[in-house]
């Protein structure tokens, strides 16, 4: 029967289950115990950012030594769980259902664990994810096309150790918010405690990425990927910032940042950072075709000014409001530009797209072919309406 399940009320009796389409819940009516309900679902995004359905075959090449299928746990113990997680090779999860918890995997020397090619599995850590190095050093780590999500409190992964390279590819680590319950949903940032020479985000979506003192990020890329930090506040208790660096190089390229920036060096190219930048060498690095937030408080015309290297055919914002159709991940037009966002924003990239993470999708330059074949073949006297969808 389908019902209302976001407040208690009457249901049909006789029924077995009770579900609810418009959030999408299920609520079990019968006797005894709850049985276990697999349901199939469809997930849409604006595009091919983050854990999703879409076509990975580009990147899922290796065949994999360590099959992980049907749910639960994931173990580090080859005898305690069919689902286990090896120090190297390529462990693979074949399916898009639910594993936790996750076990910390230590003595790392090269290890890809990722999804299927069009699955999504959703990982649900219990404790902050603990992932270690071989004490040799100089490991390789590959994370790729999963989903991981914390349970009531918010949680990390951890780098721990000397890696030589750490890539997350098609990635979603949760960066938090509201479920249709109106519980809070924690976020699951990723912090590095050791030392990392290349860390390449690609393609994905996280919440904060946070480096701990005495530890080092050498080089950190992120490329065509939304990075999404706690709410901005002002100064004198600005929060933790969504990207922080103590040293080392961070390139920006095509990349949506929703939060503050405090790093040490810089170079950025057709991105947005919604928050204030504040960046130790202004005399090397560039920002070119980006934009950031001018002050650390829009309100206050004294608050401090964003501070970047040799800003080219940038811009900076008056404030951080109205410029998405949504802020809320999960939601269709999650860090999608609204259409009322500034018109810079919108064709400010070198490529004449929009500056941020979907920008490689050239959307207004597609929509400008399309008005102009409009324009040529529509009969005379009729004005054309068009309608964005999502």
């Amino acid at each position: 029967v389908a019902g209302n399940l976001s407040a208690p009320g009457l249901l049909a009796p006789g029924k077995l289950w009770a579900i609810d389409p418009v959030l999408g819940r299920l609520q079990f009516l019968g006797a005894g115990a709850t049985p276990r309900p697999l349901v199939g679902y469809h997930y849409g995004f604006s595009g091919s950012i983050g854990a999703g359905g879409h076509d990975r075959s580009d990147s899922v090449v290796n065949a994999a030594i360590a099959p992980i299928s049907a749910g639960g746990s994931v173990q580090t113990t080859v005898a305690a769980n069919p689902n286990f997680l090896p120090p190297a090779g390529v462990a693979e999860i074949a399916d898009s259902l639910t594993y936790s918890p996750i076990d910390n995997r230590g003595a790392i020397t090269s290890l890809e664990f990722r999804a299927a090619n069009r699955q999504r599995p959703y990982l649900r850590l219990t404790h902050d994810w603990q992932l270690t190095a071989a004490a040799a050093g100089e490991a390789e780590l590959v994370l790729d096309g999963l989903w991981i999500g914390a349970d009531a409190a918010p949680r990390s992964i951890q780098l721990n150790g000397e890696f030589e390279t750490v890539t997350l590819r098609n990635m979603t680590l949760d960066p938090g918010g509201i479920d249709a319950a109106g519980a809070v949903i924690s976020p699951v940032q990723l912090r590095v405690t050791g030392f990392v020479n290349l860390l390449r985000i690609d393609h994905s979506i996280t919440a904060s990425v946070l480096i701990d003192v005495g530890a080092t990020i050498e080089r950190l890329e992120i490329t065509d990927s939304i990075v999404h930090g706690p709410p901005r506040t002002t100064a004198p208790n600005p929060t933790e910032p969504a990207i922080v660096t103590l040293g080392g190089e961070v390139h920006l390229l095509r990349s949506t940042v929703i939060g503050d920036v405090d790093i040490a060096w810089l170079y950025a190219s057709e991105t947005l950072i919604t928050g204030f930048v504040d960046v130790t060498n202004t005399q090397d690095g560039c920002v070119r075709f980006s934009a950031v937030l001018e002050r650390r408080d829009p309100l206050d015309p004294l608050s401090p000014h964003s501070r970047v290297p040799h800003p080219y055919e940038s811009h900076f914002l008056k404030g951080d409001s109205g410029l998405f159709t949504s802020s809320i991940f999960g939601q269709p037009g999650y860090a999608q530009l609204a259409e009322s966002s500034p018109l810079p924003l919108q064709r400010g990239a070198r490529n004449g797209a929009e500056i941020g993470a979907f920008n490689s999708l050239l959307n207004p330059i597609k929509f400008d072919s399309l008005r102009a074949k409009v324009d040529e073949f529509a009969p005379f006297g009729l004005l054309p309406a068009y309608v964005f969808e999502t």
